[in-house]
């Protein structure tokens, strides 16, 4: 069955108003295809959008990296021709990416760096703080048992500035109190 752009617009809206998991990743899945087989490019990289976020969440985290990866050469190709909250979208996610690659031992450290190292280049381009890009490595840091570089970071972070692209404002002291009681500094 060929589906129509107006079908898949739909479905993509149904998606979007699932709870994560399973069914939506199939639904969303079957968007990505359809776009990509009637070149819709819009489409498709929406959905993409969505798949990220579908995968992080509702337990498919590895293909995370391959939609988020594809979003961001898409958005990069024309910036220009995307919304800004896509471009939010894709600084937000990159801090789940993030959290997510460290949880798998074969991604070599170097491109977990290589990817914070993007993520900063993306923020600081953008004029946003560089709060989450701080937390975000002082993360990785912690994850490494780094405590010298994760002190540093976590010294940097509190010093930034909150932004939008901030963690909530019960997340973000959340994960300072987790780090200070894991570093014996409750």
């Amino acid at each position: 069955m060929v589906a129509t752009e107006e079908q898949l617009r739909a479905w993509l809206r149904e998606a979007d108003e699932m709870p994560y998991g399973p069914a939506q990743i199939a639904l969303v899945e079957q968007v990505v295809q359809h776009a990509a087989a009637g070149r819709l490019p819009d489409l498709a990289f929406a959905a993409r959008m969505l798949a990220t976020r579908a995968y992080l969440y509702g337990g498919e985290p590895a293909k995370s990296f391959v939609s988020f990866s594809w979003c961001l050469a898409e958005y990069d190709r024309d910036p220009g021709r995307r919304r800004r909250g896509d471009h939010l979208q894709l600084l937000w996610d990159f801090k789940n990416v993030i959290g997510t690659l460290t949880k798998f031992p074969e991604i070599p450290l170097d491109r977990i760096h290589a990817v914070l190292d993007d993520m900063e280049r993306r923020y600081r381009a953008g004029g946003h703080s560089m709060h989450a890009v701080y937390a975000h490595r002082h993360y990785v840091a912690s994850q490494l048992g780094d405590t010298a570089a994760a002190d540093e970071w976590y010294a940097r972070w509190c010093a930034a500035p909150r932004d939008e692209l901030s963690d909530c404002a019960g997340c973000d002291p959340t994960s300072k109190v987790e780090y200070l009681a894991g570093r014996g500094r409750d």
